[in-house]
This record gives C-alpha cells, structure tokens and sequence, in this order.
C-alpha cells in the first residue's frame, strides 16, 4: 500500500495528513506551487479519480471498489479539513464531471488503462485488476 510505504519513507514521527500531502504532490507535482483554489481542484481531481474509476471502469475491468472509496475517501477527508466541506463538495463536482467528459470522450476502454497505469506508477496496483472475461 502506497500509504504504508510512505510511512515507512517517511519515519516513524509522520502523521496521515503528512502522508496525503506527499502522496498528492506525487500525483499532481505542481500542488504545492499553486495558488490555495488550485490546491482545492487537484486534491479533488485526486479523490474523483478513484469514484470515477469505481464508477466507469468496474464493468470492464476488475475493480477494488471498496480500496477505491477508501483512498478517495482519505483524499477527500483531507480535502474537507483543508478547504471546508462547501469548497471541497463544489471542487469535487468539478472535478467528477471532468473525469465523465473524460470517459464520453475517450471511452472506457482507453480511460481505464490509462488511470490503471498511472497509479501503477504510484505503487498502487490494488485498485483497477485485469480485463474482466
């Protein structure tokens, strides 16, 4: 788990809110450079990723649905404490539409992999699995 990883990077004396912000700057790297709104979109472009992919990829693909609500779930916690609940729900609006355009646009089957890839790339395989038969 990407989290438990991150600990062990981190030390010992690191809290769960330390552990967010850096696996958010490992997912949108310029998250720290910009402005608070721009902070708000990413760390809710980072939570609608994982319901979005809950949502459209579970009918093709073998989806963790429940680790996908769970790391959405932290980001968007986090989201809430940083930026209030009326600012991170708006954000997160945004944000899952994005991600529906996305899927209209692309289709599910090239969406899909790419998310599947990208978090790959994070050290997080337990979420999007194999085609489905």
């Amino acid at each position: 788990m990407i989290t438990k990883s991150l600990h062990s990077a981190l030390g010992k004396q690191c809290n769960s809110r330390t552990v967010y912000a850096v696996f958010l700057a490992l997912i949108y790297p310029n998250i720290a450079l910009g402005a608070p709104e721009g902070r708000l979109y990413r760390t809710a472009l980072a939570s609608g990723r994982f319901g979005s992919i809950a949502a459209f990829c579970s009918p093709f693909y073998f989806v963790d649905k429940a680790r996908a609500r769970e790391l959405g779930g932290q980001i968007a916690a986090d989201g809430i404490e940083r930026f209030g609940r009326e600012n991170f729900s708006s954000a997160l609006t945004g944000a899952m539409l994005k991600f529906q355009q996305e899927v209209k646009q692309k289709g599910a089957a090239l969406w899909c992999p790419e998310q599947r890839t990208r978090l790959r790339k994070l050290g997080i395989d337990d979420v999007i699995g194999d085609n489905l038969p």
